[in-house]
């Protein structure tokens, strides 16, 4: 740069000198003296000169105005998205800088305007904890108008536990260059104790911390609920009696075992982590669990029962119940396990009764009323009048004892899963006809009318077990004529319920109370505590025509009033055909 310099200024002062002689010769060659010629040629240097430096500086000063026009027009393009297209490189220049400083003048009038309305603390903090300015929005939030606190520190607001750790953080403030997020406890005017979450950086200008500060008071507390809360729920599923399992992934790992789980597996907690259900429960896949799971949680209460191996390789069997959370975007399976070890077992020697009851007095029974009818015949000779009072008497306690075994093990099956019902299609009439004449006899002799409506439904055919659906009807007339007064009539009808064929018994007999009304077919449970002694019946035949409906998929119930009689309604399938594809 300085080379160039000294040649350009060495090659103005050898053309300046050339001027200067050439003019000396010009003034000499005319006659003119040589002082005049001298000071004529000095003239001209000094002239030529100054218009030479005049033009070097005015051609400077014009690139130099390009040069800031240039950065003046790209800055108010980019920052004010703005053009400035002015011919003359002062007006343009004056332009730019008017629309620069409107931007500017918008800029900080919306910064304060957020600073306003602001619903967090906006405010600077020096070195020390004090504060330098605080937004209005601080009498609002905290109690203390920014005219209070200017002026203060910070310190002399937050509780004693944090105010060290807080001062520490402002102290170390100035040599960070990330922004800094800490939350302090401070006391509002009022007494009132708040959270707050501090954003902040160090700004060099201000030779302060600029903070943002948000009240998390709410959230915190919200947090604080939510923590007792999952400590009370892990509380109480640690205490229950029963079982619970948390189970995640496809792997079916177990994340949560409350204590009676954990008792059940006989494992210990720290261990839990390094198994599966499927290390528990062999008949869950290795795979594929919460498919697994799902389908059990569909399934009734009864038909959950697993088998479960315990850590030393010993059984049990739990009813298994399962729940589906999401949590996290997570599917997780909640299970309940309860042990039915015991329940099992009881079930197995209820079994091992009935079946005992079943060969060892079904047996005996049927033999001695074939005994004593025969005595009643006459066949071993004459008896006389109150003999033959005993031997029918006999007959139907033997009669009545029978049937009570038979409706013991009908509930077992029932209740174990086992009562067999052959479904297939069945005409309605025959088995309404067939029920009738069952109870006939019983009914002329109280001198009660059975008769049967003459309805078009009653030869539609229906999907039911033959001798089964005859036992339901057979038990609800008999019930019928057994409540009824004397000379009374009883009602057989039906009428067609969506895919259902209804068939009601209507009596006139002295009704049931409603609180008795769903009662009735439990077993065991009659409406008076005389009817036993008085009316005859265990109390089981209601709860047996219970299961059988339900057996068919129908449902079973009574509608009464006291006082009017009574209407004891089941119902039944219609049969539906299956067609083939190459049937019309």
């Amino acid at each position: 740069m300085k080379k160039n310099t000294v040649i350009a200024v060495a090659s103005f002062s050898a053309i300046l000198s050339g001027l200067a002689g050439l003019a000396v010769l010009s003034f000499a060659f005319i006659g003119a003296d040589p002082l005049t010629a001298g000071i004529v040629g000095s003239l001209l240097v000094a002239s030529s000169a100054y218009s030479f430096f005049q033009a070097r500086v005015r051609t400077d000063s014009d690139q130099r105005l390009e040069r800031i026009n240039e950065k003046a027009a790209r800055l108010v393009e980019t920052v004010c998205k703005q053009r400035t297209e002015k011919s003359d490189p002062y007006e343009n220049l004056e332009a730019c800088i008017h629309i620069l400083e409107a931007d500017l003048l918008e800029g900080r009038r919306k910064e304060r305007a957020i600073i306003k309305h602001s619903v967090d603390v906006i405010c600077i903090i020096d070195v020390s904890a004090r504060f330098l300015s605080v937004s209005p929005v601080a009498s609002k939030a905290w109690g203390y108008t920014s005219d209070e606190l200017i002026g203060t520190l910070l310190t002399d607001y937050v509780t004693a536990d944090d105010a060290s750790s807080t001062l520490d953080t402002v102290l170390g403030a100035e040599d960070s260059v990330d922004v800094l997020a800490f939350e302090t406890r401070l006391r509002r005017k009022d007494g009132k104790l708040l959270t707050l979450l501090w954003s902040a950086h160090w700004s060099a200008s201000d030779r302060g911390l600029f903070c943002i500060v948000h009240d998390v008071t709410a959230r915190k507390q919200a947090e604080e609920l939510l923590r007792q809360s999952e400590e009370r729920l892990k509380t109480i599923l640690s205490k229950l009696p029963l079982g619970v399992l948390l189970v995640a992934t496809d792997e079916g790992i177990i994340e949560f075992a409350n204590d009676a789980a954990l008792s059940l597996i006989d494992i210990p907690k720290e261990s839990l982590a390094q198994h599966t259900l499927h290390d528990f429960m062999p008949s869950v896949p290795a795979r594929g669990v919460p498919a697994f799971l799902q389908n059990i949680e569909s399934l009734p209460a009864s038909t959950s029962e697993l088998a479960m191996v315990r850590a030393d390789g010993s059984k049990l069997h739990v009813d298994l119940t399962t729940v589906t959370v999401i949590q996290n975007q997570h599917l997780y399976h909640l299970c309940a396990c309860i042990d039915i070890t015991a329940k099992k077992e009881i079930e197995e020697l209820k079994r091992d009764f009935v079946a005992m009851v079943s060969h060892d007095l079904r047996s005996p029974l049927t033999s001695i009323g074939m005994s004593l009818n025969l005595l009643l015949t006459g066949r071993f000779g004459d008896l006389t009048e109150q003999g033959n009072c005993m031997i029918e008497r006999s007959i139907d306690n033997a009669n009545q004892l029978l049937h009570l075994v038979s409706a013991l093990i009908d509930l077992e099956q029932a209740d174990s899963g086992t009562l067999v019902t052959e479904l297939c299609c069945v005409p309605l009439e025959e088995i309404v006809e067939q029920s009738v004449d069952t109870v006939q006899q019983i009914a002329v002799a109280r001198k009660i009318l059975l008769t049967v409506d003459k309805n078009p439904l009653l030869e539609s055919l229906v999907n039911a077990d033959r001798s089964r659906l005859a036992q339901v009807m057979v038990n609800l007339l008999a019930n019928a004529i057994k409540f009824s007064p004397d000379s009374s009539s009883i009602n057989v009808s039906c009428e067609k319920d969506d895919r259902f064929i209804r068939i009601i018994i209507e009596d006139r007999g002295r009704g049931v109370p409603r609180e008795y009304q769903r009662k009735i077919f439990e077993r065991f449970k009659q409406t008076h505590t005389t009817d036993r002694t008085e009316k005859g019946g265990s109390g089981l035949g209601l709860a047996i025509c219970k299961r059988i409906v339900e057996e068919h998929g129908g449902q079973i119930g009574v509608l009464s009033e006291p006082g009017n009689g009574s209407q004891f309604w089941f119902t039944v399938p219609v049969y539906k055909r299956v067609t083939t594809s190459g049937e019309a």
